[in-house]
């Protein structure tokens, strides 16, 4: 019986091995709690970039539109003045063809 408790006694872990088994558990923490961090870093920053792009894209496309809409703008005041002296000239042609029909008038 007495082999049995020695050759336990043996497997037992000491403080010295908690120790141990603690130091190299906090210095593995801190590695992967400084490779998380980087990792982390490394990410908000690809986001950063990403999103600028994005920002870029998003004013791009604005202006571009806002200079269609532009244009398109100046496209269709040109045309309505068009159709307004167009149909100025015809009201003023139509009356003066009713006056001219109407006795005494002119």
């Amino acid at each position: 019986m007495s082999e049995i408790f020695a050759d336990n006694l043996q497997e037992l872990a000491t403080k010295e091995d908690l120790h141990a088994v603690k130091v190299e558990l906090q210095h593995e923490m801190h590695a992967v709690k400084s490779e998380l961090q980087h990792e982390i870093h490394a990410v908000k920053s690809e986001l950063r970039h990403e999103i600028s792009d994005l920002r870029k894209d998003i004013d791009l496309k604005f202006e571009q539109t806002t200079s269609t809409l532009r244009s398109n703008i100046s496209d269709s005041k040109f045309e309505l003045i068009k159709w307004f002296v167009g149909i100025s000239i015809t009201q003023i042609g139509l009356i003066i063809a009713i006056l001219k029909f109407l006795p005494g008038a002119i």
